[in-house]
């Protein structure tokens, strides 16, 4: 849901200013005549600075799992175009599928896409407030259906696209499952033979003045270091996939990711659009 900070001024005519959470505007402005503010200027806020001007009394975990998938966005675009298919105008439209979706992360940027909608701003320029939700080419897609005059054509296009795109995905993911498992035990089994069943072989040797090949030496040298430092290298093994989600975000990893994905040996069914 939005968060407004608003000035206003009491029945008694004092100025009082505060944070408030309502689904628009028209809500907040409600909300204040019920309890005698009389509200006079009102600017939309981040989450985060409503929790700050709350002073910290309450802190909402669950907004830290409130995750939109792109699933998500597909789906609730393919009920955006069927509505408009329906004859139901865009603000009207907007305003149902906040109603009806449950997240309340999406609740709230749908319900700013609504607002900004019906104060005369169009649709590609009010989801583009969102670039952590909505790709570039979702965006630039709304624009030309807009544009075009075939806005509820494009938007089951972009929804069709999307499906295949995590329909992709999701093969790509079965595909990579078994591998990562097989990768992860074998490394696991390794080090368990290096740290626990190594240092007792080489216990044979400690009463042998036999030269030992730099091969056996490199191992027992190895051993001894996995032995005293494996957390180093667990954080270590951390601070790579860390590196590598980062790089992946970037437009340079995105390319190299996509590209070795296209590459991957994986049958895609002929789509149907």
């Amino acid at each position: 849901m939005p968060a407004f900070a608003y000035t206003g001024l009491s029945k008694s005519g004092k100025a009082v200013k505060g944070i408030e959470t309502a689904d628009n505007i028209a809500a907040l402005k409600q909300s204040l005549k019920r309890n005698g503010v009389f509200l006079t200027a009102v600017s939309e806020t981040t989450a985060q600075v409503a929790a700050a001007g709350s002073g910290g009394r309450e802190v909402d975990l669950s907004a830290l799992f409130d995750r939109i998938s792109q699933k998500t966005i597909a789906r609730n675009t393919r009920l955006l175009a069927t509505l408009l298919c329906a004859g139901v105008t865009l603000p009207e439209a907007l305003q149902a599928l906040t109603d009806q979706v449950e997240s309340r992360r999406l609740k709230g940027v749908l319900g700013d896409i609504a607002n900004k909608v019906n104060e005369g701003s169009s649709l590609a320029d009010s989801v583009a407030r969102y670039p952590d939700i909505f790709l570039p080419l979702y965006i630039n897609m709304v624009r030309a259906g807009e544009a075009s005059g075939a806005l509820e054509t494009v938007l089951l296009r972009i929804a069709d696209f999307m499906d295949q795109q995590e329909e992709l995905k999701g093969k790509v993911t079965s595909a990579m499952i078994y591998p990562v498992i097989m990768t992860v035990l074998s490394g696991g089994i390794v080090m368990m033979l290096m740290i626990n069943v190594v240092p007792q072989i080489t216990g044979m040797f400690d009463g042998m003045n036999a030269e030992l090949p730099w091969n056996t030496k490199f191992l027992i040298w190895l051993s001894n270091l996995l032995a005293d430092w494996w957390f180093l290298f667990l954080a270590a093994g951390a601070g790579v996939v860390w590196l590598f989600r980062r790089w992946r975000k970037t437009e340079l990893g995105r390319a190299a990711v996509d590209t070795f994905t296209l590459k991957l040996p994986i049958k895609i069914g002929r789509a149907h659009v």
